[in-house]
């Protein structure tokens, strides 16, 4: 910081008086002005309806450029906005000025009336608008989304923009603070509705006043591409087909469109009915199992970054948790998360770097009975705050939150028994079911 506050701003390339400015200098300068304009419009176009002047602004000759734009105007005028902006974000590099294109970053900021959690911090995602000038005009040449397979050559700080609204045809209905976004695929939406939303009082009634959003958007398909598609999934190291949903957990911007890396923002879920229907699984369970990840996200420790080492919540606890929720009322369900945990157990809580490998489906079982256990010991609402007090806190390679003194703590003030004393019942319970 002391070397930048003495670094000249080299981003401001030095003119001499009587050297004319340069190309680089005014063309960036002018674009950059009148993308400002675009964008205002675009946000104008959307709080009123207006198609055309959401269009207006795009190369027309790019049609497949008009097609995506046309589909996602038609999918955010479905929403319901909090806020709803975008903005050149503040720290950005130079204009990228080539062949009479002009490419800028832009952050969109697509907050929900069911994401205001009132903590200044909004989902974004991340764009590059490329310009040309035509008729002494600008218009959008393209618009390009940031996603986990261009992110490390993208260029620009700011959130991922893989959300579904951005790829696909979406229809959405909305019902008590759980929305439904299901694409063409999903003939049968209403056959969801009412089951999503009895689910999100469940896990509401589990999670009482704790930190939280005040909505959840579930988007629905039968599509295995979008099930790819959606939130980048196809590109996680955790993909696998026959997954039956996720609910993935994104940074968030300011009003300025800079990066928050404190907090997770929004709950999101995806559920993948082909898998459902071709497991024969209860979609309600599903649900509730990401509507538990959506819902608890906002209390999650977002944890650090640090090259190929990542940090988080414990894995166990928040897999383990969301799991758990499905065994409430359904003793099939628990008496399978206890045969699952005891087939190779190790008295162990896995380990959040290598929890979605080989052992996945173990490792899913082994963190239910966790909760289990808690509920057996001392009742739901204490496996409620058990899970609470887990996930205030972060695995960091080797240093795992499960053997660290502050689970000693948890243990202590939760369940009333010390960690080793915890990990003695637990493993009998898991050995013998009781």
């Amino acid at each position: 910081m002391l070397l930048t506050g003495c670094t000249p701003d080299e981003k401001k390339p030095l003119i001499l008086e009587e050297e004319p400015a340069t190309r680089y200098d005014l063309p960036g300068k002018a674009a950059t002005a009148a993308l400002r304009t675009i964008l205002a419009r675009r946000v104008k176009a959307v709080r009123a309806g207006d198609e055309g002047m959401f269009l207006g602004d795009l190369d027309q000759s790019q049609g497949a450029l008009v097609k995506q734009q046309k589909m996602l105007f038609a999918n955010l005028r479905q929403l319901k906005f909090k806020t709803f902006d975008y903005v050149i974000p503040e720290r950005y590099f130079e204009p990228k000025i080539a062949n009479g294109l002009t490419t800028l970053p832009v952050v969109g900021i697509v907050q929900l009336t069911i994401d205001d959690a009132g903590t200044g911090v909004m989902p974004g995602e991340t764009f590059q608008y490329t310009l040309v000038e035509q008729g002494g005009r600008f218009l959008v040449r393209n618009i390009v989304a940031k996603t986990r397979k261009n992110a490390s050559s993208f260029g620009v700080e700011g959130p991922l923009a893989d959300a579904p609204w951005n790829t696909t045809s979406l229809k959405v209905t909305t019902v008590g603070d759980v929305w439904l976004a299901a694409d063409p695929s999903v003939t049968d939406m209403d056959t969801y509705v009412g089951a999503a939303a009895a689910e999100a009082d469940r896990i509401d009634a589990l999670w009482g006043g704790r930190t939280r959003y005040p909505g959840s958007l579930m988007f629905l398909t039968r599509d295995a591409t979008a099930f790819k598609t959606w939130y980048g999934f196809g590109q996680a190291k955790n993909f696998l087909d026959s997954i039956e949903g996720i609910s993935p957990a994104g940074y968030g911007v300011r009003t300025n469109g800079d990066l928050f890396e404190g907090q997770f923002v929004g709950s999101r879920a995806v559920v993948n009915l082909k898998r459902i229907d071709a497991f024969g699984d209860d979609p309600r369970l599903v649900m509730r199992h990401e509507l538990a990840h959506g819902i608890t996200t906002r209390a999650q420790e977002v944890g650090i970054s640090l090259g190929k080492l990542d940090s988080g919540a414990p894995v166990w606890a928040v897999e383990g948790f969301a799991r758990w929720t499905e065994t409430l009322g359904n003793a099939g369900r628990a008496a399978n998360a206890l045969r699952g945990a005891r087939a190779g157990f190790n008295g162990r809580l896995p380990r959040s770097g290598d929890f979605y490998g080989k052992k996945i489906s173990h490792n899913y079982a082994v963190g239910a009975t966790a909760f289990m256990f808690a509920e057996k010991l001392k009742g739901t609402k204490a496996a409620v705050e058990f899970y609470a007090a887990v996930i205030r806190h972060a695995d960091l390679g080797d240093q795992a939150v499960a053997e660290l003194p502050v689970f000693d703590g948890i243990c202590r003030e939760v369940l009333g028994l010390s960690s080793a004393s915890f990990y003695r019942q637990w493993t009998g319970y898991v050995r013998n079911g009781a």
